[in-house]
């Protein structure tokens, strides 16, 4: 995996937990499920 360093984004506290439960129980990350969203975006 790339060294990368850390990022700072803004999320509500809600919809952070939400996604960290769902992320869990899909044995993923939240952290995962963002960069996967990002390349999806800039079709890569």
């Amino acid at each position: 995996m790339a060294i990368t360093p850390p990022r700072s984004v803004r999320i509500p506290d809600v919809l952070w937990k939400k996604a960290k439960a769902k992320a869990k129980v899909q044995h993923t990350t939240v952290t995962a499920v963002i960069v996967k969203a990002l390349f999806d975006w800039i079709d890569e």
